[in-house]
C-alpha cells in the first residue's frame, strides 16, 4: 500500500512539473494532480490507521475514502488559501504556488472566464513577465484581479468533498 502511495504522489509531482503555468491544460489534470499527491496520500494515512488498528476490510476501505475526500477538499481549500488568505491567520507563508507556476483550481477558473486580453495578462503576471511593480506576483494579480468569485466556487468544490466526509 506504501509503495502505491509513494508511486501516485511522485506521478503526482512529476504531472505538476508539467503542468507549470499551464492555464489551458484544463481541470482534469489538476484533479489527477491532487489526487495522486494529497488525496492517496491522505487516504492510504487513514486506511492504514484503520488496518493497524484491528478496522475490518470494510471499515479500511471506507477510512480510505474519508482520507480520500478530506484530502482533496485540504488541497482545494489550500490552493484557494494561496491567493487569498492572511499569512498571519493560516500560519504560513503564501503565494508559493502562484510563484512557482503551479497550477491551482482558482487561478484555472479565472483564467478560464477572462477575456483574450485579461487572461494574456494574467498569464503575463503569473510568470512574471507582467507588470513590473512593488510586491510579490500574489499582491499584483490580486490587485489586477477579482478572485472572490472563483474562490467562493472552489470552496463550494471543496464542500462536496467535506460533505462526503461526513457522510
Amino acid at each position: 500500500e506504501l509503495a502505491h502511495a509513494s508511486e501516485a504522489i511522485c506521478r503526482g509531482e512529476i504531472d505538476q512539473g508539467f503542468l507549470r503555468y499551464d492555464l489551458d491544460a484544463g481541470e482534469d489534470p489538476y484533479f489527477a494532480v491532487i489526487r495522486d499527491k494529497t488525496a492517496t496520500l491522505y487516504g492510504t494515512a487513514c486506511s492504514l490507521g484503520a488496518r493497524y488498528a484491528g478496522g475490518t476490510e470494510v471499515e479500511v476501505r471506507q477510512l480510505r475514502q474519508f482520507g480520500f475526500d478530506l484530502g482533496m477538499a485540504f488541497q482545494i481549500i489550500d490552493d484557494c488559501l494561496d491567493v487569498i488568505g492572511d499569512e498571519g491567520l493560516v500560519g504560513k507563508s503564501l503565494g508559493t504556488d502562484l510563484e512557482t507556476g503551479k497550477v491551482t483550481l482558482p487561478a484555472l477558473r479565472l483564467a478560464r472566464r477572462l477575456a483574450a486580453q485579461d487572461r494574456e495578462r494574467f498569464k503575463a503576471l503569473l510568470t512574471g513577465a507582467g507588470e513590473p511593480g512593488a510586491g510579490s506576483r500574489r499582491e499584483r494579480l490580486r490587485a489586477a484581479f477579482d478572485f472572490a468569485a472563483v474562490v467562493a466556487e472552489c470552496q463550494q468544490e471543496a464542500n462536496t468533498y467535506i460533505t462526503r466526509c461526513q457522510e
